[in-house]
């Protein structure tokens, strides 16, 4: 019985320690989005409780005979359900558009440009001002950014491993496909990370310089968004040529 056993359902390649990387690799993708999107929305309602709007909410929620603190539980437990709920059904790319979402007024009272007066709104761009500085406002956006783009990864991690599965490859060996598109997912989103980091500490250390050479440009953030999205372009293909190279 055993051997006929065996015939129906041969041993996947590397035996029972080839079984367990696969039970392991799955779980690890789920636990990477869920620790990934819970830390992004911390960060962003931290951003968020820290904005003049926050204030303005509760301040108005006051007027309306509820206490802020009352206020301000019920808002934290409603965003706290949705995120749970959202982790629940897997939509983690969603809780990371939450947190953007929260990030925004922040965002909007750092940038030179009035939008609000640009759309023509009737609201004064103070109502976003923010008690935190321009640096922390600035790498929580790089974080919150970077955990969406690793989901993107994830997801299309996710999927190619679903359409293994139904054409029938072997669970072992789709296990190690999986790990290998993890660690590259994870080198890859970490080393745009790193890239905007570097050219945004450059343009801090050369801020007067960079002011004259923008004023003379028509279009200065088309220019240099253009100019950093090509960088970070050839550094992503020049990690995908290394790692060309590498692969037998």
């Amino acid at each position: 019985m055993e051997s006929e056993k065996a015939k129906i359902h041969p041993p996947p390649p590397g035996g029972v320690d080839a079984k367990m990387k696969d039970e392991k690799a799955y779980p690890i993708i789920l636990l990477t989005e869920a620790l990934t999107s819970f830390g992004a929305f911390l960060l962003s309602y931290y951003n968020f409780i820290h904005n003049n709007l926050y204030t303005i909410i509760l301040t108005t929620m006051e007027a309306l005979n509820v206490p802020q603190q009352i206020c301000a539980i019920v808002l934290l437990a409603t965003l706290l359900v949705a995120v749970f709920a959202m982790t629940v059904a897997g939509a983690f790319l969603r809780i990371c558009q939450i947190s953007f979402m929260l990030l925004i007024p922040s965002i909007l009272w750092f940038s030179n440009l009035d939008w609000l007066q640009i759309l023509e709104l009737p609201i004064n761009l103070q109502l976003f001002k923010t008690d935190l500085p321009f640096t922390f406002t600035l790498y929580s956006g790089l974080l919150i950014v970077s955990c969406e783009t690793l989901h993107y990864f994830l997801f299309q991690i996710k999927r190619t491993r679903d359409e293994l599965l139904s054409r029938g490859a072997y669970k072992a060996d789709v296990g190690k496909v999986t790990m290998k598109q993890l660690k590259f997912s994870s080198t890859l989103t970490a080393l745009c990370m790193l890239t905007t980091v570097t050219i945004t500490n450059i343009a801090f250390v050369l801020k007067t310089t960079l002011q004259n050479i923008t004023n003379q440009i028509i279009y200065p953030y088309i220019a240099l968004g253009t100019i950093s999205a090509t960088i970070t372009i050839i550094c992503i293909l020049a990690y995908l040529k290394v790692q060309a190279r590498k692969s037998p």
